[in-house]
């Protein structure tokens, strides 16, 4: 089956859902939150006037087979915020008690050591990145730490305290852009680092100016392909001028975003810009995902079915990745790990299943990574880290599942055969199952 006709088709059998094809690559670096530049079609525009969340379609998905790493290491940091992967091909994950570096077999843990200078500074990893040199950056609790991968040693950021120029606070996020300069989001704003001196300068709201930043409580930032330079505060989305350090648009919030009990400084931001260009934006919290009209200053945020108690985006989303095959995949803070096909209408939901050993390990997603070979990794918590393959094989598995009479009635099979009909005659130690092979339905004798 074509990939455009799995697209265009959310309800389809999960055999079908098996089968993918490759269309041509196309990938950019995403971060958590999700800007539109353009809304294409008059749907989008009509919901833009009356303010109204796009409503998409979803379908529970069986289709992928979720491996779960079980290791000493992995099980005792079942909380996996960040995911990167180093040159030499290492995958290093940012847990709530140091970091795990993963060779494919066994792992590695880096911990605060207070004995040893060049060990990491702290413990729980809000952010992981791997710069354009091959080193990576670590900010843990309130230190900025980078790893030098030839000597295997951290080498701390000691800034002075007298610099107004200086990194401070909690580092939520940590980025490149084109010139070479990291960019740290904080809750005491946006800081520019130089990566050869360390030599940062500080940006923040000041009260009164229009083109200072929104907010103090920084996110995330993203430079679009165009060198459109966004930072994404607890007020909205910032259009920086890095030339100039002044904000020249602001896209705010709507006047309903905020729940009851909810503040602004405790949001998460992340960015990502698809194949077509459009810039999405997802939130930790109330639907969780949109895109921004640059042009009306707008946002246009995405739901599931409607509002409602089975409404997965209502929770927030935590993390945003397109893959080369243009489809989104989305961590949501309570609702599993979401696939919007690359049409964009409509969502295909994994969740976490207690009797099913291959669904995901938790329902709390707060990172999606595709490493170099292609397959997609999934930090969670309470599951530590998930990996699926990106082309699963086209096969579907029939197994018990309790309280599902279309299933089989115990996992022990003895005998198997399809007659002239097509249907599937199945022997077990207590019955005899007819699989249908047009409706796909069980009979038991």
């Amino acid at each position: 089956m074509g990939h455009g006709n799995r697209a265009g088709s959310c309800f389809r059998t999960a055999l079908a859902l098996a089968f993918r094809r490759l269309t041509t690559p196309s990938i950019f670096c995403c971060h958590a939150v999700l800007l539109l530049v353009c809304c294409p079609g008059s749907i989008h525009a009509t919901i833009q006037r009356r303010g109204l969340p796009v409503i998409l379609p979803v379908v529970d998905g069986r289709d992928l087979r979720f491996i779960h790493l079980s290791s000493t290491g992995i099980e005792s940091h079942s909380r996996v915020a960040q995911i990167v992967q180093d040159d030499m091909g290492f995958l290093w994950f940012g847990t709530q008690d140091g970091l795990q570096r993963y060779d494919g077999y066994s792992f590695r843990e880096y911990r605060h050591d207070p004995k040893n200078p060049n060990s990491l500074s702290g413990s729980d990893s809000f952010a992981l990145f791997k710069d354009r040199s091959g080193k990576l950056w670590v900010g843990s609790d309130e230190f900025l730490d980078r790893y030098d991968p030839e000597t295997e040693t951290f080498s701390q950021y000691r800034p002075d305290p007298h610099d107004p120029g200086r990194f401070e606070g909690v580092l939520f996020d940590i980025s490149q852009d084109r010139a070479g300069f990291l960019w740290l989001a904080t809750d005491h704003g946006l800081n520019r680092l130089d990566p050869a001196t360390w030599r940062t300068i500080r940006y923040q709201n000041r009260p009164g100016d229009p083109t200072s930043l929104s907010s103090n409580f920084v996110r995330s930032t993203f430079e679009q392909k165009d060198g459109t330079f966004w930072v994404g505060t607890s007020e909205g989305l910032d259009v920086f001028d890095r030339s100039t350090g002044k904000v020249t648009q602001h896209v705010p919030f709507p006047s309903n975003f905020l729940r009851p009990g909810q503040s602004n400084p405790y949001l998460l931001i992340s960015f990502c810009e698809d194949h077509s260009g459009v810039l999405w934006v997802t939130f930790s919290y109330g639907y969780g995902l949109a895109v921004v009209d640059r042009h009306a200053n707008k946002l246009t945020f995405y739901s599931l079915n409607g509002a409602g108690t089975d409404n997965t985006l209502q929770g927030g989303v935590r993390a945003i990745h397109e893959d080369e095959d243009g489809i989104l995949w989305l961590g949501t803070s309570a609702g599993g790990l979401l696939e919007l096909d690359r049409d964009r209408k409509g969502f295909v939901r994994y969740r976490s299943n207690p009797s099913d050993r291959d669904s995901l390990s938790s329902d709390q997603v707060n990172t999606v990574f595709e490493d170099r070979e292609r397959n997609i990794w999934v930090g969670t918590t309470g599951g530590g880290v998930n990996r699926f393959a990106q082309k699963p094989l086209p096969l579907r598995r029939y197994r018990h599942e309790p309280g599902n009479p279309n299933s089989l009635d115990v996992d022990y099979t003895s005998a198997i055969y399809e007659d002239s009909h097509g249907d599937i005659w199945v022997g077990s130690i207590r019955a005899l199952t007819r699989i249908d092979g047009k409706t796909g339905k069980f009979k038991f004798y």
